[in-house]
């Protein structure tokens, strides 16, 4: 339709109203089409995750659940919060009632545990 408003003024006879619109809805459709053939392809892995892949997977998580139960309670509240609940670090420091700089002091540690108990390196 914005087309059509735009070139409102190349129609040159009222009677070819309709085949005036036809022409340049189709011309569009063309230009849309073109550029969808020569749009590069997205690459998509054709891979399925086996059922190895699943259980390494779910190993990893086992994994880090049991190095963030083994974190001090206070650590792993923080972290909780921050990185697995996605809460801003504000409302992290009011509802534990620490200052910011204190919840991020507790938050690095946390995460430092965690890397340690994962075993990567720093």
């Amino acid at each position: 339709m914005i087309v059509l408003f735009r070139r409102i003024g190349t129609l040159r006879a009222t009677a070819a109203l309709a085949s005036w619109m036809f022409r340049i809805v189709r011309n569009e459709c063309l230009r849309r089409t073109r550029s969808l053939v020569h749009r590069p392809e997205t690459a998509v892995d054709p891979t399925v995750s086996s059922a190895e892949d699943d259980v390494l997977g779910r190993l990893q998580i086992e994994r880090l659940v049991a190095v963030i139960a083994s974190l001090p309670d206070d650590q792993r509240r923080v972290l909780i919060m921050r990185d697995i609940q996605g809460l801003p670090g504000k409302t992290v420091a009011s509802a534990l009632r620490l200052s910011t700089p204190a919840m991020k002091s507790r938050l690095h540690r946390a995460r430092r545990a965690v890397r340690e108990g994962l075993g990567e390196p720093e």
